[in-house]
């Protein structure tokens, strides 16, 4: 397993160790919840690290790490490329737009919501959420970069899918749409009698409806909804935690009781998966391998052979039914009892479809299809949290926001997405925005789309600026410094092999970097020379107003000032562990960090305690203007007197943000999030 660079050994443990014990043994479908003000929490939530600084166990496509089971806390730190195994299947990143058809990139001849206006609020569909206080919209990946849960395809036309932070996509036939629901609740379940009658549920009680115009809420029975099956708009099942097996009738709401455990047939304390093939023939699977059958009175519970937790169940009719779960677990009931099939893999599976007793898609980490014999070898990976389909066409759904679409004959990639972890952004002006991320990866905003850039290196890149379309530096791993001429990014030596952190610069004649143990480099135009910063602590951020104002942040509090002569301490009246600094004017400058923000006034540094938090990137937008970004999507906008907190559209966390104006800032995180604040 590769590990990410910059490397903090104790977080490292840490995540190693979940990943065993997901992968093992932990729970493919736990509930989870989202605060009132669109902050994620519990599972869902990113994790409070620094990204310059600290590392965390990547994926490799051999790990034995179930990515298909992780949360977005789980997986955020994992780089996962776009992957088919089998030879003619997707390989990389998203099909990227040709510039000579406009920019819309197509999969199976069907356009994606993939371009932009450059002038516009970079709004898709209804992905963007926020208040007076700002608002995002996704870039990329597009329609949205949330993890997804659940899909059910009502026809080859009309499909719909639901996640993290109240995500809903739906497909029309020809583009994929994300369509506010109205909640930030994470949802699980989802499925339609029809085209004006969709229902989805998840965390807190969340029952949604709907009704081919708009989402509305309902009230059920119930804390945690997992699941949602039906046979008409009158006749619907809801199962969950607190072992909820909830119905309506078309009025109201019922709550059924669940059976008495029998021998060799535990109850689930939740349930997880609820399919059926006629009203009086209704299945629920859930933990502990519990299956429970409702015969129109009441339900039963029958034994599943297995102890493993249960996640999803489908079936073709009354004696042909699949449910999957952790570890690999498969059992198929043909009539008279449940028995266990080979899968062929030991990894979590979650999903389950098909579209015959002969053609049967089972889903984790990658998809496996059942020929009436026997599973074959997973092909799509990285991540697969849900199948769906309707006749010869399937659906795969999972972590950031990917769908593949598979037409009958082979997978295709249906999102558009640069994959990889970004780190730092930079740009010279709002067509000419640059991302950095994990393993050297570049992309590059030109008005209308993101699309990757070749770059020289494979080690990965913290920080990006940018004077003018043809020049701008970025930094990273190991001493990395390459440079873009207007034509491509060539390899320069920076003389060290410490990791570098930041760049910026008053011109191409004068450029700062800054790295570990201290380190700081200057260009004049000429070459790259060692500055004495007197201090062995990480230096993670530098920005200047002019060549004669330059400061410089990093860990313990620790803050230098550049006059145009020497580097001089200057006390930062704080032990934050700063990351990032931007400003607006000589007497306007902004330091973030994990454990808030601090701000120069001309005269002095001022820790601001009205805005706890960790952050990660912070920019000046203008005078009076500034947003700072952090972990598990958080993000704050200062509008010269008060920060407010601006509504989460994403759980990963963001790394660094950017703003070519007050009306045009952009953010980057994990698993390719950019963001587009305005």
């Amino acid at each position: 397993m590769a590990l990410k660079p910059f490397v903090h050994t104790a977080f490292v443990c840490t995540v190693l160790i979940v990943g065993i014990s997901c992968a093992a043994c932990g729970d493919a479908h736990e509930t989870k919840s989202v605060s009132d003000g669109g902050t994620p929490s519990g599972d869902d939530a990113s994790p409070d690290v620094g990204l310059r600084d600290v590392g965390a166990a990547w994926n490799d496509d051999d790990a034995a790490l179930d990515i298909g089971d992780m949360d977005a806390s789980d997986h955020e730190d994992a780089a996962p490329d776009v992957v088919i195994t089998e030879a003619g299947e997707i390989s990389g990143d998203a099909p990227q737009s040709d510039p000579s058809d406009g920019g819309a990139a197509t999969v199976d001849g069907s356009a994606l919501d993939a371009t932009l206006p450059p002038d516009a609020g970079a709004d898709v569909g209804s992905a963007d959420a926020g208040s007076a206080a700002g608002v995002w919209a996704w870039q990329n990946p597009l329609p949205q970069g949330n993890d997804l849960r659940a899909a059910f395809a009502i026809s080859s036309t009309d499909v719909w899918a639901v996640g993290v932070l109240g995500a809903t996509v739906h497909y029309d036939g020809s583009s994929w749409s994300s369509i506010d629901s109205g909640t930030r609740s994470t949802l699980y379940g989802v499925w339609a009698s029809g085209p004006s009658d969709v229902w989805a549920v998840g965390d807190g009680g969340t029952v949604l409806r709907w009704d081919g115009t708009q989402w509305m809420s309902l009230s059920a029975p119930g804390s945690d909804f997992q699941a949602v099956f039906g046979f008409g708009p009158d006749d619907v099942w809801v199962v969950g935690a607190s072992s909820v097996l909830t119905h309506w009738d078309g009025t109201q709401w019922s709550s059924t009781p669940p059976p008495a455990a029998d021998a060799g047939a535990p109850v689930a304390t939740t349930f997880r998966g609820v399919w059926g093939s006629a009203e009086n023939d209704v299945w629920a699977v859930g933990n502990l391998g519990s299956v429970v059958h409702w015969d129109g009175l009441s339900w039963s519970a029958v034994s599943s052979g297995t102890l493993n937790d249960l996640n999803a169940i489908w079936g073709t009719g009354p004696d042909d039914i699949w449910s999957v779960g952790n570890s690999g677990s498969v059992v198929r009931y043909q009539g008279a009892s449940w028995t266990s099939v080979a899968s062929g893999t030991a990894l979590h599976l979650t999903s389950v479809w098909g579209s015959g007793p002969a053609n049967v898609y089972i889903g984790g980490s990658d998809i496996r299809q059942w020929n009436g014999s026997v599973f074959g070898p997973g092909r799509v990976t990285n991540g697969i949290r849900a199948l769906t389909g309707s006749g010869p066409e399937a659906w795969a759904v999972g972590i950031a926001g990917r769908i593949a679409h598979f037409d009958g004959s082979a997978w295709a990639l249906a999102s558009s997405s640069v994959s990889t972890d970004f780190y730092g952004v930079g740009g010279s002006g709002p067509n000419d925005v640059w991302a950095v991320g994990f393993g050297g990866r570049i992309a590059h905003w030109t008005g209308a789309r993101w699309s990757t850039e070749s770059s020289p290196t494979s080690k990965s890149l913290a920080a990006v600026w940018s004077f003018s379309a043809n020049e701008a530096w970025a930094v990273g791993e190991g001493g990395t410094l390459v440079h873009w001429n207007g034509m491509s990014w060539v390899s320069v030596s920076s003389g060290t092999t410490s990791n570098l952190y930041a760049v910026w610069g008053s011109g191409p004649e004068d450029i700062w970097v800054v790295g570990g143990s201290g380190l700081v480099l200057h260009h004049d135009g000429e070459s790259w020379q060692s500055v004495p910063s007197a201090t062995n602590d990480a230096l993670m951020g530098v920005w200047g107003s002019a060549a004669e104002d330059v400061w410089f942040v990093g860990a313990s509090g620790r803050i230098l000032h550049w006059n145009g002569a020497a580097l001089a301490e200057v006390a930062s009246g704080s032990s934050i562990d700063f990351e990032a600094v931007s400003g607006a004017a000589p007497s306007e400058v902004w330091a973030a960090g994990r454990g808030g923000v601090a701000r120069w006034n001309g005269t002095s540094w001022t820790r601001d305690a009205t805005l706890p938090g960790s952050f990660l990137g912070v920019a000046a937008s203008g005078v009076g203007e500034a947003w700072a970004v952090g972990t598990s999507g958080a993000a704050h906008r200062w509008n010269g007197a008060t920060w407010t907190q601006v509504t989460a559209v994403t759980s990963y966390t963001l790394n660094a943000v950017w703003a070519a104006s007050p009306l045009d800032v952009r953010a980057v995180g994990m698993s390719g999030t950019v963001l587009r604040g305005y």
